[in-house]
């Protein structure tokens, strides 16, 4: 039976515990921060805009910042993947060693521009008199569409399916519905607005069915070469339907040469689990790297009439391993002249327009743009899909 000196021995042993954890975490973590830095990083909350974004900013810093979070979040990690099989808050478990980018999941499970949840918690904007919700690709792809038409420049716009649309039977336990695609649904408003559109879900889906290899990298958010090859045929023959681009056409100009590259996945390495590497291993893709006649790899050219805006789907394989291998040069490659091109990793909602502004006097010599942007940015697109003036 306790008595009421074990019992008070208890509270206090409790009190001790509890202020351990209130006061010696933070304190233990400000001595951190000031030895590293010689400031509290606490300070800097007090010295920025009180802003949504400010104050987001500086929650993420101080999780990244926090020793004991570091010390203890990796182990916890592991443990659920050694239990449970989850692999993080980014990365889902398929089948047969796949593995998927959470948010490509969620865009085809969230409710869909057609349906008025997709608008939650958005604002509507005045343009023209109008009243429009920028939340909508819609109104900013009509907006970027309208400038261009207005310089004579016209514009072509690539949504690129993520992996669960085309591989969902990949996917581990519940089962997603791509067959109603909202991309497409995109598409179709598109067109309806008189806006240029290619669709790359209905040749990737029939390309997965023909194709003998796969056409997205296993244990990563990106297209494998093969997919690459396969999207890059439909968009070429697209845009030699354009005047200016089938004019410029020199089919000896380029030819390609095949290369083996090792990939490690980017979602393995999202993933963040400790034991990764011995989880996961890298993947083996033979690459076809395009090459011009002196058998120098393609480059792009200040005064191409195809200017390429895109995300890391535009980079991959482009200008990291093995180079000159990616959509563009494979496109290039297909329309027989070399291109300019402006790309920014997950930014191809806005970030890439303004970056743009940096690149201003490509934009003098297009007379095609192509506006490349993987679908998930429909939904989760880096600042959204701001209404942005054209340099």
């Amino acid at each position: 039976m306790d008595t009421p000196k074990t019992n008070r021995l208890a509270q206090w042993a409790t009190i001790v515990c509890l202020l351990a954890v209130v006061v010696g975490i933070p304190l233990t973590q400000a001595v951190s921060d000031f030895r590293k830095e010689g400031k509290l990083h606490l300070v800097d909350l007090f010295t920025r805009f009180p802003s949504k974004e400010n104050l987001h900013g500086w929650d993420a810093e101080a999780r990244d910042r926090s020793i004991f979070g570091s010390a203890i979040r990796p182990k916890l990690l592991q443990m659920q993947y050694d239990l449970f099989g989850n692999a993080g808050a980014k990365a889902v478990v398929g089948k047969d060693g796949w593995l998927f980018y959470r948010p490509d999941v969620e865009f085809l499970v969230r409710p869909r521009m057609d349906q008025e949840r997709f608008f939650l918690g958005s604002f509507d904007t005045m343009v023209d008199g109008k009243r429009v919700n920028v939340k909508s690709p819609l109104v900013a792809i009509r907006d970027v569409n309208r400038q261009l038409a207005a310089r004579g420049i016209h514009l072509v716009v690539i949504p690129v399916p993520g992996k669960p649309t085309i591989y969902p039977e990949k996917l581990s336990g519940g089962t997603v519905d791509s067959s109603c695609s909202p991309t497409l649904m995109l598409l179709d408003s598109l067109k309806a607005s008189g806006v240029d559109a290619v669709d790359l879900v209905t040749p990737l889906r029939f390309a997965k069915q023909t194709h003998a290899k796969d056409l997205y990298l296993h244990r990563d958010t990106h297209w494998s070469p093969a997919g690459v090859a396969a999207a890059a045929e439909m968009i070429a023959q697209h845009l030699l339907t354009l005047a200016p681009v089938s004019r410029r056409r020199d089919a000896r100009k380029y030819w390609w040469r095949d290369t083996t590259i090792e990939r490690w996945g980017d979602i393995c390495e999202m993933s963040a689990l400790p034991k990764r590497r011995e989880i996961w291993k890298t993947e083996s893709v033979t690459a076809s790297q395009v090459v011009d006649s002196a058998l120098a790899p393609y480059a792009d050219s200040d005064t191409a009439a195809v200017l390429w805006l895109g995300d890391s789907y535009s980079r991959i394989y482009q200008t990291d391993e093995p180079k000159a291998a990616g959509i563009i040069a494979q496109v290039a490659k297909g329309i027989g002249q070399p291109m300019s091109s402006v790309v920014n990793d997950g930014g191809a909602s806005t970030v890439v327009r303004r970056k743009l502004h940096q690149k201003a006097d490509l934009l003098k010599h297009a007379k095609v743009v192509v506006w490349e942007f993987v679908e998930r940015d429909i939904r989760f697109g880096d600042k959204g899909w701001v209404l942005e003036e054209l340099p």
